[in-house]
């Protein structure tokens, strides 16, 4: 067997083999789950999370940038704002979110897919506490 890793589509070792199927799955299943979101209480909580979290740190980013009582805490995402402008930086950033939801509901399959789930559902709370934090520090600045 050989030892050596391969990159996504070549021959790869069985393992990267299963996790790349694995991937595809969870993005292939997420359209049935999304049309379910209603009938799916755990689905309908990780779309509530990634909403709230998504949309609060962009509002509370925007509103807190343009009222000019904060700046950019993060060198990454100041300097994507000054390339993309801070609503475009918003709007990207709400864009990826909206893509990590989106393979966050598939359906997983095995080790690999469940871990990729939950480091996701992870994040997505962690997007809630951004936007609380953010919430917070701009009541503390005004």
């Amino acid at each position: 067997m050989s030892t050596r890793i391969a990159a996504f589509g070549s021959t790869a070792t069985p393992a990267l083999a299963e996790l790349r199927r694995e991937l595809v799955t969870l993005v292939r299943t997420a359209p049935a789950s999304l049309r379910r979101v209603h009938r799916s209480v755990p689905v309908a909580a990780v779309v509530g999370v990634w909403l709230a979290g998504t949309l609060g740190d962009a509002w509370t980013t925007l509103a807190m940038m343009s009222s000019g009582v904060s700046e950019e805490g993060n060198p990454v995402a100041a300097a994507g704002m000054a390339v993309l402008g801070v609503l475009g930086y918003v709007l990207a950033a709400s864009l990826v979110c909206a893509a990590l939801c989106w393979v966050n509901v598939g359906r997983p399959t095995g080790l690999y897919s469940w871990t990729v789930v939950a480091t996701l559902t992870v994040i997505g709370c962690a997007k809630c506490w951004q936007a609380v934090d953010n919430a917070l520090l701009w009541a503390s600045l005004t």
